[in-house]
């Protein structure tokens, strides 16, 4: 299996187990995929949503050292403590990246000034707090399959572009007079462009963020290589496609970080930048 990745952070999955993910198409019309567990309802109360449109190989994160942790970002909040003070239930918790940390290229729909403060400091637009919220160490490792499989992707064809898009269904809970955003459920879809032009139909998928199950190790496995299959034998072709594209969401307010500071402050809601 030459193009299948390893296995990344062995020690988070389980050696053995049932699977998480239930397989529910796999064609031409798509990949899609949900917890065998079930989803929580929606709260509705606030979604919090992060997107990648039309990034390649090099718009990956070089290295993998971040100028500052999650839990730093996150104003030196410990999740695991974070979910204990609020009840979450046992287990490891983790602050979880929408878009993962080594894909990068990052929007968001609206940006603090110290969010844009961080990002000219340390040119990681991925680590902010709109990018990360509290769930369990289980669903982080469960991302962490389809995120592998993304850029092992676009490593072996290098010229595909992604597109990709995460919501987070969060209910905001108070934690030592702070708002922390609890996820309650993610959905995650994502898509490439090829250089011929081509549209690969869409990977859909949703996490259930409170489980603390992991997906095992030969899970990764399986779903790599369905994934594999699946991008080689299912390209469709739509000239002029453009993809996923920030200009298409009236409600996204993204700041370009070449802005000046006194145009920052203004905030004008009607632009929508990337970075």
């Amino acid at each position: 299996m030459p193009n299948y990745p390893r296995v990344p952070f062995p020690f988070r999955f389980a050696s053995t187990g049932s699977y998480m993910m239930h397989q529910v198409v796999n064609n031409g019309g798509g990949f899609v995929q949900y917890p065998y567990s079930g989803l929580p309802q929606a709260f509705g109360q606030a979604h919090q949503i992060s997107l990648v449109s039309g990034s390649n190989f090099s718009d990956l994160q070089q290295g993998t050292q971040r100028k500052k942790s999650q839990s730093a970002v996150m104003g030196y909040i410990s999740p695991n403590d974070a979910a204990g003070a609020l009840g979450l239930g046992a287990g490891s918790w983790e602050w979880l990246h929408l878009v993962a940390f080594s894909i990068r290229e990052t929007h968001v729909s609206s940006i603090t000034v110290n969010s844009r403060n961080l990002i000219e400091r340390t040119n990681q637009p991925q680590q902010i707090q709109e990018n990360l919220v509290l769930g369990s160490v289980g669903a982080n490792t469960a991302m962490l399959t389809y995120e592998t499989m993304i850029k092992n992707t676009m490593r072996i064809r290098p010229s595909w572009k992604l597109d990709l898009f995460v919501a987070a269904d969060i209910e905001q809970m108070d934690f030592n007079g702070r708002k922390i955003p609890v996820a309650n459920r993610i959905d995650f879809h994502f898509q490439f462009r090829t250089e011929q032009d081509n549209v690969m139909p869409p990977v859909i998928l949703a996490f259930n963020p409170k489980d603390p199950k992991a997906p095992t190790r030969q899970e990764f496995q399986n779903v790599t290589a369905s994934l594999e299959r699946f991008l080689n034998e299912n390209p469709v072709n739509i000239p002029g496609f453009l993809g996923l594209g920030t200009e298409g969401y009236e409600q996204v307010k993204v700041v370009n970080k070449k802005r000046s500071a006194e145009d920052s402050m203004e905030g004008n809601k009607r632009q929508r930048r990337r970075y």
